[in-house]
């Protein structure tokens, strides 16, 4: 050091008008900075303008036209970070008005060199022992990594400041001697070297996003590490290579395991949490579940309409009842029995249900429905509006065509809602259609929801007979919703559920005899208009006008049209709820 500086003074002060250099590293290019301080610097970043190189020819221009004596600061850190070596042979080749003192970085072998091969230029060559000073990583600006140095510019800057240690730079530049960060990965793995998690986890896309800080994939990052608590999101992981793999194996890969196996239930469960909410992949899980056959209906859930329907296609036959029960609790709730506080009741209707959810007719039932239309025990009940004014009041629903069958799912779905409910059941005015059944709406005096038409209408319009009780059940799933918010943003203190007449599926899967009357049967033949010419057909009961069937006989020229009907008289279509839902 010592020596250079005397060298350097000997400079200063002699005739050589050539430029002299000094190959320094380390703290030493600091001191002998400082040795120079009165002098003025000519710095070769102010002859570059963002992430390119510096204009050498203009640097020489302005360093030959230099006032006084200068130091020359960036040369040596541009020549070994571009491996251009021009700029530094002009200058060792020119002369100058003024003395000028040429600190490089990073390039003292290529000086020596140059020394060794031209003798001459070893006076104008000072050499201090020192270590590397600086260590560069690249990035690639596309990467979006924030680095102290956005541009080469900056970078060069830095340098000739004299900054040590690793230094990192944005720059697309093909630079020489550093470590080039090109994809978002390297630079994750450089920042986090017990990164366990391969290259192929995710794409460069997803990749970029985690190294500015996005949190997505970081769930499934971790478990290359630490594995998954989640038994099924274990499973799906270890069947994936990347992400999208993963993403699609938490729908898919529940199908790789046999129904029967021990660990099927427990798998089952776990994913049909994981994948609630989320209908990316399944249209595709549906059709291969279906392709399992009458077993694919083990895969599904009752998470949304789509896959319930699917369900309800493969359960074709009471013999799906276990598996629809234990892997459905909206079937569960639909099928728990019911107690109307008469036997008779409960058990019709627990046969009914049946009936409707799987077309299974068995003799006992049909025997009750005869028994029943003999009987006419609907008369025993009271009628709706003797009930409602008995409420004392409340917000009134009516939600079209609501039959009693759903008495046991809405009484659960209540209780799991945390409502209070007293359930009775009314009879409904014959024959059971709307236009003989709303006045009890049009005089109810208290505040009213507007009028349901949903699943009435649902009913009439469809002929998919093997997937209507899952959007039964959405209907009735959304009234629900709407009865809750009323009830608990204070809209009301007691909602009052009911409906106009009942409906039956009965009616359309057990048609019995064609009775043929002097007028066309209405409604699939559920009633017709009474002509006086006719006798009272022993099914049926007269009222308001009309004939109405007891039993699953039909009246001739009635059309059928549907799922269910209403409009006669069996109990299906005659019994009507009325429900207080208090707050």
């Amino acid at each position: 050091m010592n020596e250079a500086k005397a060298k350097i003074s000997a400079y200063l002060s002699g005739a050589d008008k050539h430029a002299y250099f000094v190959a320094v590293d380390g703290a030493e290019y600091m001191d002998i900075r400082n040795f120079l301080r009165d002098m003025s610097a000519i710095r070769l970043s102010n002859f570059c303008r963002g992430d390119v190189f510096p204009d050498g020819d203009e640097f020489i221009e302005a360093a030959q036209k230099l006032s006084g004596n200068a130091l020359a600061l960036g040369v040596g850190e541009f020549t070994a970070l571009s491996g251009n070596y021009r700029l530094i042979n002009r200058l060792r080749s020119l002369t100058f008005k003024k003395k000028l003192v040429v600190l490089c970085r990073g390039v003292k072998n290529f000086l020596l060199r140059l020394a060794t091969e031209n003798p001459k230029f070893r006076k104008n060559l000072s050499v201090v022992e020192s270590s590397d000073s600086f260590s560069v990583t690249q990035y690639l600006p596309n990467l979006g990594v924030k680095t102290a140095s956005k541009n080469f510019r900056e970078l060069l800057l830095a340098l000739e400041d004299g900054v040590t240690g690793a230094v990192e730079v944005n720059s697309e530049l093909l630079l020489e001697k550093v470590f080039r960060v090109a994809t978002a990965y390297d630079a994750i793995k450089l920042r986090e070297p017990e990164l366990r998690s391969p290259r192929t986890a995710l794409n460069e896309n997803q990749w970029r996003k985690v190294l500015n800080g996005d949190k997505t994939w970081s769930k499934y990052l971790r478990g290359f590490s630490e594995g998954f608590a989640n038994k099924y999101e274990q499973f799906a992981f270890e069947q994936s290579a990347n992400f999208e793999e993963f993403e699609r194996n938490i729908f898919d890969a529940l199908l790789k395991i046999k129904p029967g196996s021990r660990e099927f239930t427990e798998l089952y469960n776990l994913r049909k949490v994981l994948v609630a909410g989320n209908e990316k992949f399944l249209p595709g899980y549906i059709d291969a579940a279906k392709a399992f056959g009458a077993d694919g209906i083990y895969y599904l859930t009752d998470n949304t309409l789509l896959e319930f329907r699917a369900a309800m296609e493969l359960a074709a036959s009471a013999s799906n009842r276990s598996v629809l029960e234990k892997n459905f609790p909206t079937v569960r709730k639909y099928l728990t029995v019911f107690d109307f506080g008469d036997e008779r009741l409960t058990e019709y209707f627990r046969l009914y249900k049946e009936l409707k959810l799987f077309n299974v007719v068995s003799k006992e039932f049909l025997s009750q429905v005869e028994k029943f239309s003999a009987m006419r025990i609907y008369n025993e009940l009271e009628t709706r509006q003797a009930i409602l004014e008995r409420t004392g009041g409340g917000k009134l629903y009516w939600l079209d065509g609501l039959s009693v069958d759903f008495l046991g799912y809405i009484k659960s779905r209540l209780s799991e809602m945390g409502f209070r409910s007293k359930i009775q059941t009314a009879r409904a005015e014959l024959p059971t259609l709307t236009s003989i059944n709303k006045d009890f709406y049009a005089e109810w005096p208290w505040e009213k929801f507007p009028k349901n038409e949903r699943l009435d209408k649902l009913r009439h319009e469809t002929q998919k007979v093997s997937v209507y009780f899952c959007d039964e059940i959405f209907i009735i799933e959304d009234m629900l919703k709407e009865i809750s918010a009323a009830l608990k943003n204070g809209e009301t203190s007691k909602v009052i559920l009911t409906s106009d007449h009942g409906s039956s599926r009965g009616a359309v899967i057990c048609r019995g005899r064609t009775i043929k009357l002097q007028l066309t049967g209405e409604h699939g033949g559920r009633c017709c208009k009474v002509d006086e010419r006719d006798a009272k057909p022993i099914c049926a009961v007269e009222s308001n006008g009309y004939f109405s069937l007891t039993n699953y006989d039909r009246i001739q020229g009635g059309r059928l049209e549907g799922v269910e009907m209403h409009g006669g008289a069996t109990l299906e279509e005659v019994l009507v709820p009325v429900i207080e839902i208090f707050a």
